[in-house]
């Protein structure tokens, strides 16, 4: 095999479409092409999440601000709060790993540097050209952190903290052996490397910034986000998504604890807004409340949703999920006053827990005060049922709309450190369908996104997320007019489908990064279009599938098997 002949033509094949990066910004965008968030260090979670604009090619916000508020008690039953706000003076939270100022940055990350950085390795086992953005991303131990960063990853770390990676050797993050940023750790399919990735660590400060008097709920933390470029799927194409990593001291013991995300919608015009909510897929929604069509579009108002997976949980693993979802309306004399902005530590506190500003519970119908029947979710019917409970059918005035959506109560104890993990969405969906039809559409989309991360599909059976053209990786090297072939799923977990649509397959070798030949399956003469291929008994690592087609081209491949 002419190893580094291939090796060299693709890897400037794939150079060409790679711009360089600047490392370690305070501030990032990551994107799909369709939307796009703003993540800041020391912020919010996401200070900005833009949609297409309908009636001009450009982007419009459509979410101001996706934030944390957490709500506890302590053991003498005083109540502690750490709220994430996106004015300084009033954040509890602060940018970058606790006691390490220079680490308040964000980082990022593409497929594209990291299919370069893994040819550069395979090519001869060392790294000749280093992309600063892959030595600097802050993954445990990372020896090169001090050079490129600053400041040293230190062992103490919990990995679950820092950024996200895959390794060949030891417990340590080193590029300069062949590790990449990867997606990791809370969703069970990781086998798709994402076009785009963000990191971002923050702690919340000693000091409680907005009520100095209360001792505020001691977390280390961090966010990442990722992206997928794909035409072909909308359920990624339109989605930014996102976890976060808790991590609260052993020493810290709270009871009656909530995790809650905070959202800052704005549709359009964001006075003239509705709200609801999903049970049972956990999707959070904002929508316009003239749902006509817009003039000269043709198109119905965009819906923008919040899907979360998962929750905090209990001192014993068990999951809470989703537990209340309220709404918090702007401090203006239209609204009521129970309605509006928490101002002291227990009107926070009954927010988080699914309360009114005043301390009434929310209770079914109307605007979710003063009733007779208790609720945890607010407007959870659709909003086309007319027997249903939504802001339509009660006849609510539209707005600018902002909800805490909840997780809990749980206690942590002090005798270890607990960690939660939370995977979310922020989702768009598009006006080429009426309200009815988008309501649906977020249903049917936080199905799909709960199957991609978390369905196995057991060979012989095929994932059918595989066939999406956007994870069928095609790096072919041949005569020019050729088809492209198609390998997939790339990471696998053993079987592998290659695709060279109507050309003939003749044959199939496999290499390790040492160039060593590894496999070389028979084929069935006259050959097939399309193969499945065994790699179940190969060790876990990066290896290369080398192919001849029946009209005289070659291809090479680059493939992860996993674990």
């Amino acid at each position: 095999m002419p190893k580094f002949t291939l090796f060299s033509l693709l890897l400037l094949f794939i150079s060409q479409h790679l711009c360089a990066q600047t490392t370690a910004p305070t501030e990032a965008w990551i994107g799909t092409g369709t939307v796009q968030a703003r993540i800041v260090a020391g912020g919010p979670l996401v200070t900005d999440f833009q949609i297409p604009n309908i009636l001009a090619d450009t982007l419009v916000s459509a979410l101001n601000e996706l934030s944390l508020w957490l709500g506890g008690t302590d053991a003498a039953a005083n109540y502690r709060l750490s709220i994430q706000h996106p004015e300084n003076a009033k954040n509890d939270f602060a940018g970058g790993f606790r006691d390490i100022p220079q680490s308040a940055r964000v980082w990022k990350v593409t497929k594209d540097q990291i299919i370069k950085h893994q040819l550069d390795f395979a090519d001869n086992g060392v790294i000749d050209d280093p992309i600063p953005d892959i030595f600097a991303w802050p993954a445990r131990k990372n020896p090169w952190s001090m050079q490129y960063n600053g400041f040293a990853v230190m062992d103490s770390f919990d990995r679950k903290l820092t950024a996200p990676y895959a390794e060949w050797g030891p417990d340590q993050y080193d590029p300069a052996k062949g590790d990449y940023p990867h997606l990791t750790y809370v969703i069970y399919n990781i086998e798709r490397q994402p076009d785009e990735m963000v990191f971002v660590p923050f702690h919340v400060k000693i000091v409680s910034a907005q009520f100095p008097d209360i001792t505020p709920i001691s977390v280390n933390g961090s966010a990442f986000f990722f992206t997928y470029y794909c035409d072909d799927a909308d359920f990624l194409d339109h989605a930014v998504f996102g976890y976060v990593t808790l991590e609260f001291p052993k020493h810290d013991q709270l009871n009656d604890l909530y995790l809650a995300f905070r959202m800052d919608a704005q549709i359009g015009d964001p006075q003239d807004d509705y709200f609801g909510y999903i049970p049972g897929h956990s999707v959070a929604y904002f929508y316009n409340s003239d749902t006509s069509i817009i003039t000269g579009s043709n198109q119905f108002p965009p819906v923008v949703g919040f899907d979360v997976y998962g929750g905090i949980t209990d001192t014993f693993g068990d999951l809470k999920g989703i537990t209340n979802v309220i709404l918090i309306n702007p401090d203006d004399p239209v609204w009521p006053a129970y309605s509006t902005e928490p101002v002291n530590q227990f009107q926070y506190y009954r927010c988080i827990s699914g309360h009114w500003r005043d301390g009434q519970p929310l209770t079914h119908g109307g605007t979710g005060y003063g009733g007779s029947v208790l609720a945890q979710h607010i407007f959870p019917d659709a909003p086309f049922d007319t027997s249903g409970w939504s802001e339509i059918s009660a006849g609510n005035q539209p707005g600018d709309r902002r909800a805490i959506i909840s997780s809990g109560p749980v206690n942590t104890t002090n005798e270890y450190t607990k960690t939660d993990q939370v995977l979310f969405a922020l989702n768009y969906v598009p006006g080429d369908k009426s309200l009815s039809g988008q309501w649906e559409t977020l249903r049917e989309r936080s199905l799909d996104q709960g199957d991609f991360f978390y369905a196995d599909f057991f060979p012989p059976a095929i994932d059918p997320y595989d066939t999406l053209a956007c994870f069928k990786t095609s790096s072919v090297i041949s005569l020019p007019g050729l088809t492209p072939v198609s390998i997939f799923p790339n990471p696998t977990r053993g079987q592998l489908q290659i695709d060279a649509g109507t050309v003939l397959i003749q044959e199939i070798k496999v290499y390790d990064l040492a160039g060593r030949l590894v496999l070389a399956p028979a084929l069935t003469l006259p050959g097939s279009s399309r193969i499945t291929l065994d790699l179940q008994g190969l060790p876990p690592g990066l290896y290369f599938i080398y192919g001849m087609l029946d009209n005289k081209g070659q291809f090479v491949q680059r493939v992860v098997v996993t674990g």
